[in-house]
Protein backbone atom coordinates (compact mmCIF):
# COMPACT_ATOMS: atom_id res chain seq x y z
CA UNK A 1 0.00 0.00 0.00
CA UNK A 2 1.18 3.46 -0.88
CA UNK A 3 0.69 5.88 1.62
CA UNK A 4 1.37 9.63 2.13
CA UNK A 5 4.65 8.61 4.34
CA UNK A 6 5.49 6.38 2.25
CA UNK A 7 6.28 9.12 -0.74
CA UNK A 8 8.69 10.50 1.49
CA UNK A 9 12.67 8.56 1.19
CA UNK A 10 14.36 10.20 4.15
CA UNK A 11 18.51 10.11 4.64
CA UNK A 12 19.79 7.01 5.14
CA UNK A 13 20.80 8.02 8.66
CA UNK A 14 16.96 9.42 10.06
CA UNK A 15 15.67 5.88 8.53
CA UNK A 16 18.32 4.30 10.87
CA UNK A 17 17.54 6.39 13.94
CA UNK A 18 13.49 5.95 13.61
CA UNK A 19 14.12 2.34 13.35
CA UNK A 20 16.25 1.86 15.94
CA UNK A 21 13.72 4.23 18.22
CA UNK A 22 10.85 2.36 17.21
CA UNK A 23 11.90 -0.77 18.49
CA UNK A 24 13.58 0.99 21.57
CA UNK A 25 10.19 3.03 22.13
CA UNK A 26 7.60 0.15 21.15
CA UNK A 27 6.34 2.64 18.77
CA UNK A 28 5.56 1.87 15.10
CA UNK A 29 8.20 2.83 13.09
CA UNK A 30 5.37 4.46 10.82
CA UNK A 31 4.09 6.57 13.55
CA UNK A 32 7.50 8.30 13.71
CA UNK A 33 7.86 8.65 10.21
CA UNK A 34 4.10 10.71 10.47
CA UNK A 35 4.82 12.84 13.05
CA UNK A 36 8.54 13.57 11.40
CA UNK A 37 6.85 14.39 8.29
CA UNK A 38 4.21 16.68 9.82
CA UNK A 39 6.66 18.47 12.41
CA UNK A 40 9.55 19.26 9.84
CA UNK A 41 9.36 17.10 6.37
CA UNK A 42 12.47 15.66 7.31
CA UNK A 43 14.32 18.49 8.02
CA UNK A 44 16.95 18.35 10.82
CA UNK A 45 17.88 22.02 10.60
CA UNK A 46 13.96 23.57 11.20
CA UNK A 47 13.49 25.39 14.18
CA UNK A 48 10.06 26.08 15.70
CA UNK A 49 9.21 29.93 16.20
CA UNK A 50 8.74 28.58 19.94
CA UNK A 51 12.38 26.61 19.93
CA UNK A 52 11.36 23.72 19.22
CA UNK A 53 14.15 21.43 17.03
CA UNK A 54 14.96 18.74 14.66
CA UNK A 55 13.05 16.30 12.71
CA UNK A 56 10.98 15.21 15.89
CA UNK A 57 10.89 19.14 16.44
CA UNK A 58 11.16 18.36 20.13
CA UNK A 59 12.24 21.53 23.20
CA UNK A 60 15.58 21.44 24.22
CA UNK A 61 14.21 21.04 27.69
CA UNK A 62 12.16 17.76 26.66
CA UNK A 63 15.09 15.93 24.88
CA UNK A 64 17.27 16.44 27.52
CA UNK A 65 15.12 14.91 30.04
CA UNK A 66 13.76 11.67 27.53
CA UNK A 67 17.78 11.58 26.83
Amino acid sequence: MITHVSLYKPDPQVQKLIEEDSARFHISPELLQAVILTESKYNPQAVSRTGAVGVMQIMPDTAQWIA
